[in-house]
């Protein structure tokens, strides 16, 4: 039985993967370097941000992290909440939870009023390891004082799935413009086109 439902931010709660596109891009543009294709960056979503133009460059130096900041501060402001999560929030009855590769102050500047829906919020900080290592989700879980099995993980990415996977968490992929409908079904994951299909199931 789910008890709780735990969600990823970015692509999730957030809709920004259009505007993560565009940092990346400008960031490249900045620095000099290879422009990114949209599918590379895709292949990443769901690190951290460093571990993100690692696995696009294969390094990470301060010149790098510096534009990278500054660039992610120009754009944050067209990152907008994802439409009816603040409803879908509201009217949801379960426990609520989320686990995220943002730091918290990124987190509390770019959601914040839906962050008193969740009883356990795990950041980037909480855990030396992150997806798709399953450590945040199973620290959540230990937060929530629940088996890995009774929760549900939200999130946009095939490394979210991954993640909980290897977690033993349930798996609700959501659309919106990271995994697409065929790499889901291709995997025999459930998925989610809006949040308010989550009302159907966990009212």
């Amino acid at each position: 039985m789910i008890k709780v439902i735990i969600f990823d931010v970015d692509g999730v709660l957030l809709d920004n993967r259009n505007e993560v596109i565009n940092v990346f891009k400008e960031t490249a543009k900045r620095l000099g370097l290879r422009i990114p294709t949209v599918s590379e960056i895709r292949k990443t979503f769901g690190l951290p941000w460093e571990e993100m133009l690692i696995e696009i460059y294969g390094e990470l130096n301060e010149n790098m992290k510096e534009v990278y900041i500054k660039t992610w501060r120009e754009f944050e402001n067209q990152m907008k909440i994802m439409k009816d999560s603040e409803y879908v929030l509201k009217s949801l009855k379960i426990r609520k939870a989320i686990t995220t590769s943002k730091s918290k102050p990124s987190l509390r500047k770019q959601i914040g009023n839906l962050m008193k829906f969740f009883e356990v919020i795990i950041s980037k900080e909480d855990t030396q390891k992150h997806k798709p290592n399953p450590e945040p989700l199973l620290l959540a879980c230990k937060k929530l004082e629940i088996k890995p099995e009774e929760a549900v993980y939200i999130g946009d990415a095939i490394i979210d799935y991954k993640t909980a996977r290897n977690a033993g968490t349930e798996f609700i992929g959501f659309i919106s413009g990271s995994a697409t409908e065929e790499e889901f079904r291709s995997l025999n994951a459930k998925f989610i086109t809006s949040l308010k299909d989550l009302l159907r199931g966990f009212q």
